[in-house]
């Protein structure tokens, strides 16, 4: 606040008039001064009403919650000047985690559970840690892959790998930078890990300083990911897997669950089918939208990352051999994943419904076991932006997808606004099931699970489970609403 004044003289003190006006003057600037600091304090006031509704997020910034003080791009978090404010914290957490690294069948945990491990035990090039991807190599030997940087979307996010020897238990011990960051600020995202039956693994990702402007490539290797080929880009408009892994057709065709972000601020999204080919060439095949309120002239484009898997003969319809059918989950806004039914190729679809499977507007993986069971891997949450994140559960499904029961919670952060989030899920040539997902951003975990534990039939079908004190188990609807298959003459 300046106060002007003017200052007495001489001939002011010998006039009355003039003082009289001086008087009136300071007096005027008195008032003045009383309004200036009235203003000051309503905006004061205004400012603190305002910023009232992200006083959970600024709460937890103040008591060191990492993850609350960050929402940023799609309900990830942001805010990478945090990390080091709290950077003690995860350490201490990390060397807990160590402590009980290789710890088996848990009190805490279902009987299927086997081993759990951070990915980077000692020294991580980068503060941020996101989107895994894993992939069996040969038996019992693992690649694991995620972009790491400053933060999500910053020019410095490149792409790095691990391995894992599973007679070892223990991962190599420095990352390896497969992937460095691009050029002109531009940041890479989302690797996506696939070996095919020919023996090629493939590393997809993508570059681009927000979603909406990625562009699509991949490398090759042929000695199981020891050495890569020089980065390939996809043709314009295919970007390849979005977050899951291909699913192999019998021609050796593979369906890339893609999609795309467009709009304002990437606001709009839809599913995209994309296939390549064994020679290497790229098709779209199809383009999904979800139906949100029943009505054919409300289509919501809100839906990404897909998964898909073959269903089993039981399901779909066979012929000459063949399953007749492609079953798809995916990411929704809506607080639901979408459930679609495809045919054999992948190329025609049902249109996109709501199942009652909790979606909080984030990924998750699906894997179908040797024996027909479906396991997903996802954050069982109704709530919103990174808050939903903070339980990350294990489901099963005995009728392809119809209908999932809940195995176990493998993270709970007990209300605290703590990321576990973008898991992978594959099983291993030995029957085990591996996971990976990201930990608090911070890292990237690795669990283990022996579905051979798993009961082989439903609970809810079990005589006398309510009596037995089991409780009952919550039955959650996958692809109730639609076909059991779907014909090319659709």
């Amino acid at each position: 606040v300046v106060v002007v004044y003017k200052k007495r003289t001489s001939e002011d003190n010998n006039n009355n008039n003039n003082n009289s006006s001086v008087c009136s003057s300071m007096f005027a600037s008195v008032k003045t001064i009383k309004t200036v600091l009235s203003l000051f304090l309503a905006i004061a006031l205004s400012e603190r009403s305002s910023s009232s509704s992200s006083s959970s997020v600024r709460a937890a910034y103040d008591n060191n919650d990492r993850a609350g003080a960050f929402i940023g791009w799609h309900g990830e978090i942001t805010r990478p000047e945090a990390l080091e404010r709290l950077q003690g914290e995860h350490q201490e957490e990390e060397q807990r985690q160590r402590r009980h690294a290789n710890t088996t069948n848990t009190s805490r945990r279902h009987q299927s559970f086997v081993r759990e491990q951070l990915v980077m035990q000692h020294r991580k090039p980068k503060p941020s840690h996101h989107a895994s991807t894993i992939a069996e190599t040969t038996t019992g030997s693992f690649l694991i892959a995620w972009f790491a940087g400053q933060f999500e979307s910053k020019p410095d996010c490149a792409i790095y790998i691990a391995r894992y020897q599973q007679h070892l238990e223990k991962f190599s011990e420095q990352p390896e930078l497969v992937v460095p960051a691009g050029r002109g600020g531009i940041a890479n995202w989302n690797p996506v890990l696939f070996k095919r039956s020919n023996g090629d693994v493939l590393l997809f990702y993508k570059q681009g300083k927000t979603p909406t402007q990625w562009r699509g490539f991949y490398k090759k290797s042929r000695d199981n990911g020891n050495t890569w080929s020089e980065q390939i880009e996809m043709p314009l408009g295919v970007i390849g897997p979005a977050k899951n892994k291909p699913l192999e057709l019998d021609d050796g065709t593979l369906l890339l669950p893609s999609s795309r972000e467009f709009g304002v601020r990437g606001k709009d999204w839809e599913i995209v089918v994309e296939g390549m080919t064994v020679e290497g060439e790229f098709k779209t095949y199809a383009r999904i939208a979800v139906n949100e309120k029943g009505s054919a002239g409300q289509i919501q484009q809100r839906v990404i990352q897909p998964v898909f898997w073959k269903q089993s003969p039981s399901i779909g319809s066979q012929q000459n051999g063949e399953i007749s059918g492609i079953r798809m989950l995916a990411r929704s806004r809506s607080s639901y994943v979408v459930a679609a039914v495809g045919d054999s190729t992948g190329r025609i679809w049902t249109d996109a419904v709501y199942s009652q499977i909790p979606c909080p507007n984030t990924g998750f993986d699906v894997v179908k076991l040797r024996d027909g069971r479906l396991l997903i891997i996802y954050n069982h949450s109704f709530k919103h932006a990174i808050a939903g994140r903070g339980v990350l559960s294990l489901a099963i499904s005995y009728d392809d997808g119809d209908t999932w029961e809940h195995v176990m919670r493998l993270e709970d952060s007990a209300g605290r606004l703590l990321e576990f989030s973008y898991p992978a899920i594959i099983q291993a040539s030995d029957g085990l099931v591996h996971a990976t997902y990201t930990w608090r951003r911070a890292n990237i975990k690795h669990v283990i699970i022996d579905p051979a534990k798993i009961p082989t039939q439903s609970l809810n079908k079990r005589k006398n489970f309510l009596d037995q004190g089991g409780g009952g188990v919550s039955m959650l609807g996958g692809f109730e609403k639609l076909p059991r298959s779907i014909s090319r003459e659709v």
